[in-house]
């Protein structure tokens, strides 16, 4: 049974209004102009106008991927070095400023120019975090960025033509309006490796990561072998989509054995309330499920 919290409680009653649309376009319009920017004057939070509702609400709630957020409120002590790669608007790198403190340091990447501007400002304040924008890969130079509606946060540097096709004819009931627009734009992005950006950082080492890049993770990962190498004890937190790591050119099973090839020997899925091992027959089934559904889950990835 879904946790039943203030944020889906929101949620719920906005869905229970799609059957009568004047009063859902009206709830959309005023939850749009009022209700959010409210939350976020009061939480000093700023999220996407275009993202969908849920995520912006959840965003800013801090309801969002709660298990993976308890798991970090674990790992990271102050003092710490972390990396936030992907970071969107910087739900993330927030979090980690707090948790880590004015002793510890937090490097936020974001390539989208627009998504990028909200993170900077969300971070203006939080002296402890660099806000970068660059898209992280394996080489340095300039890439495409493709950006699909639906999120904001679901630009890539892959042309994913299963998930363009997937979003023109999707219905978020009424909860993305970006979804409403069919328009994929592209931006040229600067691109970098790790080991590049912390080498002009003075950066040696790193203590935590959360990597959530559309399915380049393993490239970024490639892109920073010097300071994983250096990084005995780091942690990890990985966005793991089959699918679009198979346009990366990865099949899920050669990614989890590329994970262990780093160092990261101890992996397990987050799941609701449960951590799977990778090895597993059961995260196999997930597995079979995230390419059915195009959907993804966090892998906690520990070395050593």
């Amino acid at each position: 049974m879904q946790d039943m919290n203030f944020h889906n409680l929101l949620i719920q009653i906005y869905r229970a209004t799609n059957n009568f649309k004047p009063l859902h376009k009206e709830l959309n319009r005023a939850a749009t102009k009022f209700f959010v920017p409210a939350l976020e004057r009061i939480f000093k939070f700023r999220t996407h106008h275009q993202d969908p509702l849920w995520f912006r609400t959840a965003l800013i709630l801090r309801y969002y991927e709660k298990d993976s957020v308890q798991i970090v409120k674990h790992m990271l002590k102050p003092g710490m070095i972390a990396l936030d790669i992907g970071a969107h608007v910087g739900y993330y790198s927030k979090l980690f400023s707090g948790l880590v403190g004015k002793q510890g340091k937090v490097v936020a990447f974001e390539p989208h120019p627009i998504t990028y501007q909200s993170l900077a400002k969300n971070m203006r304040a939080l002296s402890n975090v660099i806000p970068l924008e660059i898209a992280v890969a394996d080489r340095s130079g300039r890439m495409p960025l493709y950006d699909y509606q639906v999120e904001t946060g679901s630009a890539s540097l892959h042309d994913h033509e299963s998930r363009r096709a997937k979003a023109a004819n999707e219905l978020i009931d009424g909860l993305a309006p970006r979804s409403m627009v069919i328009s994929n734009n592209t931006y040229n992005v600067e691109v970098s490796t790790i080991d590049n950006c912390l080498e002009m950082l003075g950066i040696t080492h790193i203590d935590f990561l959360k990597i959530d890049i559309e399915g380049a993770e393993i490239l970024a990962l490639y892109g920073m072998k010097k300071t994983l190498q250096k990084s005995d004890k780091a942690a990890m937190i990985i966005e793991f989509a089959p699918t679009h790591l198979r346009d990366f050119g990865f099949q899920w099973r050669e990614a989890i054995a590329e994970l262990k090839e780093m160092g990261f020997i101890n992996i397990k899925a987050i799941t609701l309330n449960q951590l799977i091992e990778v090895d597993s027959l059961q995260f196999g089934r997930i597995c079979g499920q995230l390419i059915q559904s195009f959907s993804q889950v966090n892998l906690i990835c520990l070395k050593g």
